[in-house]
């Protein structure tokens, strides 16, 4: 999966989760972008914007759950993209 696939799906899901108003980039990073080594991505938004950066750990960087089971790229884009669903109600 690309950078493009990811943000086609990235698109697909604000869709079916009601999230158009947003900006959302979405790209793999390497273990150095996430800023959660325990996590498989993050997401850095604004709400003033409604604008948002979603980074997931590229596949070839150990993109595994700690239990050793294979990470799904699609679960764990929804995950982020839940974040923003939210973010009106935490500010």
């Amino acid at each position: 999966m690309t950078d493009i696939d990811l943000q086609t799906l990235c698109f697909e899901w604000q869709k079916r989760l009601r999230l158009q108003d947003w900006v959302v980039t979405a790209v793999f990073g390497r273990n150095k972008d996430i800023t959660n080594e325990d996590a498989d991505g993050n997401v850095e938004y604004s709400n003033e914007t409604m604008s948002a950066k979603i980074i997931l750990r590229h596949p070839g960087e150990g993109f595994d759950y700690v239990d050793g089971r294979s990470a799904d790229i699609e679960i764990n884009l929804v995950h982020e993209l839940l974040h923003l669903y939210y973010a009106v109600i935490a500010t």
